[in-house]
């Protein structure tokens, strides 16, 4: 039923702003922007902009983003912002854009990208975050990086790059400051 829905209802926005098959269905700008605002986009018309910009051109990521973005712009819309998700989602596009394993990860495994989805439309903090470190993008396609550490071992690894900070400046690791961590 997802591929259906997805046919009917989102890939007919793509096909409006990038050059998809002749068999799918055109929309006029309008009827995108129409369907954008139906979906919660507020600002319609800076939506088909930003799906222009990720799928315009021939190369392998814009390629590549016509197949993930139906999906992406029903996740993004099922978040809090789906326009702020939205333009988290193409400025990390393009920061990420010529990492091979981005757009991989994000066609390959559903679940990285209705993660991300999640975050960029849900939290502004997090998705400024991703801007800054975009490769953290990454932990999201492997359930193991994501679960929770138990205290112990956040702190051997705390202390593990405390010493190795320590013997490159020639220092005691376990010599306090006099300050609390």
């Amino acid at each position: 039923m997802t591929g259906f829905h997805e046919r009917i209802f989102y890939r007919p926005l793509l096909s409006t702003t990038a050059a998809l098959s002749d068999e799918d269905v055109r929309l006029s700008p309008e009827s995108a922007q129409a369907r954008l605002a139906a979906l919660g986009y507020m600002d319609a018309p800076g939506a088909v902009r930003h799906i222009q910009a990720l799928t315009s051109g021939v190369s392998r990521r814009s390629k590549l983003q016509r197949r993930v973005l139906p999906a992406m712009l029903g996740w993004l819309a099922d978040g809090v912002d789906p326009d702020a998700g939205l333009l988290a989602f193409r400025r990390l596009s393009d920061s990420l854009g010529s990492s091979p394993w981005y757009m991989t990860m994000l066609r390959d495994s559903s679940v990285a990208a209705e993660r991300l989805a999640a975050i960029l439309s849900g939290s502004r903090f997090i998705s400024d975050l991703l801007e800054h470190s975009p490769e953290a993008a990454r932990w999201l396609g492997d359930d193991e990086r994501l679960a929770p550490r138990s205290f112990d071992a956040l702190w051997t690894e705390a202390q593990h790059s405390l010493a190795r900070h320590t013997e490159r400046e020639g220092g005691d690791p376990t010599a306090g400051s006099g300050s609390c961590v």
